[in-house]
């Protein structure tokens, strides 16, 4: 079964990079209380948990598409705070693909490599 991009132009914040990337939130606490660290993490990871229920999963993209500096809102945890966004694609199996009608396999492959299959077999997809 073929990965399908849904989303190629989600961009986030550097503290939901961190999370998606590497499943890591320990940066947060440099520049935040612990207490404020795990309030955030805590909003990120289940900001990230609707996401990947409605749409799909989402994975690391493109660096060369990030903007070093934006206003517009994170796409995952919703931050108004400007700063950097990071290009991340949302990815899923059988769903409609975005654009409509594009099927994501080769560039998922060339962005992602074998995590593609990681994420394949995380869904329980053969």
């Amino acid at each position: 079964m073929p990965v399908d991009i849904i989303d190629d132009a989600f961009m986030v914040c550097t503290d939901c990079l961190m999370i998606i990337a590497n499943d890591d939130a320990s940066g947060l606490d440099y520049s935040l209380s612990e207490e404020d660290a795990a309030k955030r993490e805590k909003v990120i990871r289940e900001a990230m948990a609707g996401i990947q229920r409605e749409e799909g999963q989402i994975v690391v993209g493109e660096s060369d598409r990030d903007d070093e500096f934006s206003a517009r809102p994170c796409a995952c945890c919703g931050t108004r705070l400007a700063g950097q966004r990071h290009h991340c694609v949302i990815l899923s199996s059988g769903r409609e693909a975005w654009p409509p009608g594009r099927s994501g396999g080769l560039l998922a492959g060339h962005l992602l490599g074998s995590f593609v299959l990681g994420i394949q077999a995380g869904l329980g997809v053969e």
